[in-house]
């Protein structure tokens, strides 16, 4: 293989793992406030927006400042049924500067890294021997190639999962009280459409970037499968994190999924079907 097409397949390899795991956030988020808005109205998503929200923009803000975008206007939280938003940033940039170019990748998909940060720190305060547990098997992880690495991932985030249900005492606030918390993290963690847009032309300059800077390295620098394991190894912690997002997130699903049904037996009718049944940040 010519080795641009091997620095295509690396590259593939450090973005394709974000993409799934950011549609598969985005699609747990739809579903979870679907749900709530379906049977409790549009104010019932205001009920996890109070915290997801403030989070979801502070990322963007964060980001702006790494990438030196200018903020105008941000609203934490600042529900509007009309526009169908819980909160916004607008931010602006000095066209030709190809630092805040590449940024608006970052500042874009953000919530996703803010998100998964945050719902780290909550497992650590409430779980926090859990969470070492999970640093430590992180470190000492081995793998040969971009699939045992995500497989190492799922395996880790699994076994955390059942160690924070081993732990919890169902009987007790605290297990309820961190789903609580983790539904409001991870139902707005997702980028909005209007992120997904505005990281686009962002993604093509960093590509048209990398793609020369990965063919001289592995011309010059590092074999192709050294330079794949060395991106893994960067990027295998937040991976966790985003599948940590995810497993959590499908147990809220699951769980709102079931209340849900459970209104339906007792023959109640979605009153509020025809609301607004998404949030855009």
């Amino acid at each position: 293989m010519q080795p641009v097409g091997q620095a295509i397949v690396v590259l593939m390899s450090l973005v394709a793992p974000f993409v799934v795991f950011g549609v598969t956030i985005h699609w747990l988020e739809r579903v979870i406030q679907s749900q709530l808005a379906r049977w409790f109205g549009w104010r019932a998503v205001l009920v996890t927006g109070w915290l997801g929200t403030p989070i979801h923009e502070l990322s963007h803000a964060a980001a702006c400042i790494i990438f030196g975008h200018k903020i105008d206007e941000m609203r934490l939280f600042d529900p509007d049924i009309k526009a169908g938003r819980l909160g916004y940033i607008r931010h602006s940039y000095q066209k030709g500067n190809w630092w805040s170019e590449i940024g608006n990748v970052f500042i874009g998909t953000a919530p996703l890294v803010g998100g998964s940060l945050m719902l780290v720190a909550l497992m650590t305060w409430f779980y926090p021997m859990v969470t070492w547990q999970l640093v430590q098997s992180i470190r000492e992880s081995q793998w040969q190639s971009l699939d045992s690495g995500i497989l190492m991932a799922i395996k880790l985030v699994w076994q955390t999962m059942q160690q924070v249900a081993a732990e919890s005492n169902w009987l007790t606030w605290k297990p309820w009280l961190f789903l609580y918390f983790a539904l409001c993290i991870g139902s707005h963690s997702a980028p909005s459409r209007g992120d997904y847009v505005g990281a686009f032309k962002g993604t093509l300059l960093l590509i048209g970037l990398l793609l020369p800077l990965t063919s001289v390295l592995m011309v010059f620098v590092v074999e192709p499968l050294e330079l794949v394991k060395k991106i893994i190894a960067q990027c295998l912690p937040l991976w966790a994190m985003m599948l940590l997002v995810i497993g959590l997130s499908g147990l809220v699903a699951l769980l709102v999924g079931l209340v849900s049904m459970g209104f339906a037996s007792l023959g109640r009718t979605a009153v509020y079907a025809s609301s607004v049944t998404s949030t855009d940040e």
